[in-house]
């Protein structure tokens, strides 16, 4: 699967962005949840997949620069 050099970007694209989805998961079940410090995680988590996808003007990225 790694070989197909499309799945591979996919791969090293997604897995840092899952990785971010499972730790908010994981700090949004625990018993002592920390309203601030979740709603911060999910603020930056959306700046980050939102600056990802879109420059400084608001205008979308071509999808071949997506995740540069």
């Amino acid at each position: 699967m790694l070989v197909d050099d499309i799945k591979y970007l996919n791969i090293v694209f997604v897995s840092p962005i899952v990785i971010e989805f499972e730790r908010l998961n994981a700090l949004s079940q625990s018993e002592n949840i920390e309203p601030e410090k979740l709603m911060k995680g999910l603020d930056l988590l959306y700046v980050a997949l939102h600056t990802s996808v879109y420059d400084k003007n608001g205008n979308k990225i071509p999808q071949s620069q997506v995740g540069c």
